[in-house]
């Protein structure tokens, strides 16, 4: 899926999915409207049409691209139910055009190409793979003079109205944006950035530590490492929903319910926050970092963890993400952690962090490591 703001996807209509909340515009699924609408109520299903031009523009159901955003807007808030646009590849392309167009202060065809070429290419190699999340329907990959002519074509709207979309979704629009423009040079977008960064460092660290919590719940009968941690006893298969009793520290953080929640089953993680790690005690996160150095002592493969085991590792940021404001000390050093990571999947474009670009998040930090921040100022917002 693409990413375009808040909860908001576009996504292929070969992927259609009849329980999301949705829009279709698509020669072959966009059939049935009356001025834009289903004939009879199909429940979650909004709007729809053959085409962008049947939908948007003058005497249309939406006058101009601008109000089409803002519906879908106000449609996707409140809640956490995605929301999805599916659309066949001429539909995409005018879509992911003209938002590009609407959130950059000086939008190339060229520069958009090269975003839409990496968001279908992730598409492309992931579409099929174990993230459950994505659909499993893949993209072909499309040439720059169809695209060209598509970007030359799609709405362009006004500088004031750029600018005025921009500073009042400063919260929805892809973070990845953000970075580019304030690593560019444009400090304006500084504050935005530190909420931003904020969730997404949080959801990066609810997310290791639910891995850390998968790695123990998937070894209950494992002794071997178990007494590494510290049991009171053996466990089998007969027994060994009884760890749930034991008293030893790394247990008693790990099934804490005043971090986890009631229940020790996994949850996914969230920006909002499906953890309470306003909870977490220093003792908490010495229980962590002992549980990650047994991993990685059990499992050779297991070094990704050397970074949850260490006292200047990322878990050593949770105190500063609980605050209500993230500080501008806290902003550098979250960014110089990021772009000194030597772990395989960077913690704000590891794949099962949707919300981003993903091949774009890792250029930005390339550019960000190699002192080629230039090269970023194509994806500046307007402002």
């Amino acid at each position: 899926m693409y990413h375009l703001f808040g909860k908001v996807y576009l996504e292929i209509d070969a992927a259609l999915d009849e329980f999301k909340k949705r829009v279709i515009i698509s020669r072959k699924y966009g059939v049935g409207f009356k001025n834009g609408v289903p004939a009879q109520f199909t429940p979650d299903l909004y709007y729809g049409a053959e085409s962008c031009t049947a939908l948007i523009g003058e005497g249309k159901v939406f006058a101009n691209f601008v109000e089409f955003i803002d519906k879908i807007s106000e449609l996707s808030s409140g809640g956490d139910d995605t929301f999805v646009i599916y659309a066949d590849m001429a539909a995409i392309m005018q879509i992911y055009s003209s938002w590009l167009k609407l959130i950059l202060a000086n939008p190339r065809s060229s520069d958009a190409y090269m975003l839409f070429k990496a968001h279908t290419y992730q598409k492309q190699l992931f579409g099929n793979s174990r993230r459950s999340s994505w659909s499993n329907q893949t993209l072909d990959l499309v040439d720059q003079k169809s695209f060209n002519v598509c970007f030359e074509n799609s709405d362009k709207p006004s500088i004031e109205h750029k600018k005025n979309y921009v500073a009042n979704n400063l919260d929805k629009i892809s973070i990845e944006f953000l970075l580019a423009s304030y690593l560019a040079g444009n400090v304006s977008f500084k504050d935005a950035l530190k909420k931003r960064i904020r969730l997404l460092a949080r959801k990066d660290i609810e997310k290791n530590l639910y891995e850390l919590k998968e790695i123990l719940l998937m070894n209950l009968t494992n002794n071997v490492f178990l007494e590494k941690i510290g049991v009171s006893r053996i466990y089998n298969i007969a027994n060994f929903y009884r760890v749930f009793d034991e008293k030893g520290p790394i247990f008693r953080s790990f099934f804490n319910h005043d971090i986890w929640g009631d229940g020790n089953e996994l949850r996914k993680p969230s920006a909002s926050g499906s953890l309470n790690l306003q909870n977490i005690t220093d003792s908490d996160l010495d229980n962590f970092r002992s549980f990650s150095k047994a991993v990685v002592s059990q499992w050779g493969d297991a070094t990704y963890y050397d970074d949850t085991s260490s006292k200047t590792g990322k878990l050593s940021f949770i105190p500063e993400l609980c605050e209500q404001e993230l500080s501008d000390e806290c902003l550098d050093k979250l960014l110089a952690y990021e772009r000194d990571n030597t772990t395989s999947g960077g913690s704000f474009y590891s794949p099962e962090i949707q919300t981003v670009n993903h091949y774009f998040m890792s250029h930005v930090f390339s550019c960000m490591r190699e002192d080629r921040v230039m090269e970023l100022e194509p994806y500046i917002l307007a402002n």
